[in-house]
């Protein structure tokens, strides 16, 4: 069997109930493996032979993308994940989603899976930025942050879906990433909430453009 094919298989024993006990010693070990590694800055891809009891995995890590990852905010904590599936437990757009897992995300940056994460259409954006697995995860891996420092990335190679451009242009206009209608003023009345003020969209615009001077 090929280390690619094995990395795969890492992955799909993953998604349909792998053995949970061997599951974790594997991603600690590995962990354990990647930052002997991490401090020889020759390597940019390594294979690494995992014995956890009776069963021999092999698999594929590119360091490089986990180093970039690391560069980014929020991106640095992924190195601490040992998959326990906390942030899975409370998931409401894995609840709701055939495809969508944190803890597969997690494990992906993990085998620095670049490809799979950092391309059009990503699953991460089915992430609905809800803050559970924050809240929820024992290690303070910060998963949302992670998904968050991905989504970054996404955006500086211009890969992001339609429908982010058309947040960040209500953005620009109004300050906020909900257009304010009738509907909405009308429901806030009902609920005796006060009127949304106006925000100061010629800063955030002056914000906006200092960035984009720098780029």
């Amino acid at each position: 069997m090929t280390v690619a094919k094995a990395t795969k298989n890492v992955i799909s024993k993953q998604s349909s109930g792998f053995d949970l006990h061997v599951y974790r010693i594997f991603t600690v070990v590995l962990n354990c493996q990647i930052l002997n590694f991490a401090e020889k800055s020759l390597f940019t891809t390594v294979s690494i032979s995992i014995f956890t009891g009776s069963k021999r995995i092999m698999v594929q890590v590119y360091l490089k993308f986990r180093d970039k990852l690391a560069e980014m905010i929020g991106g640095e904590m992924h190195n601490l994940c040992y998959q326990c599936g906390a942030c899975v437990g409370d998931c409401p757009a894995a609840r709701y989603s055939d495809d969508y897992n944190p803890r597969l995300i997690m494990l992906k940056t993990l085998l620095g899976l670049e490809d799979d994460l950092i391309c059009e259409n990503s699953i991460i954006w089915k992430c609905t930025n809800c803050f559970n697995c924050y809240e929820r995860c024992p290690q303070k891996v910060k998963p949302i942050e992670v998904i968050i420092a991905l989504k970054n990335m996404i955006g500086l190679r211009h890969l992001e879906p339609s429908s982010v451009d058309e947040i960040l242009q209500s953005v620009r206009q109004s300050g906020r990433t909900v257009l304010v209608n009738e509907t909405v003023i009308r429901r806030r009345e009902e609920l005796n909430l006060p009127p949304l003020k106006d925000l100061p969209v010629k800063e955030l615009e002056i914000l906006i453009h200092a960035e984009e001077d720098k780029e």
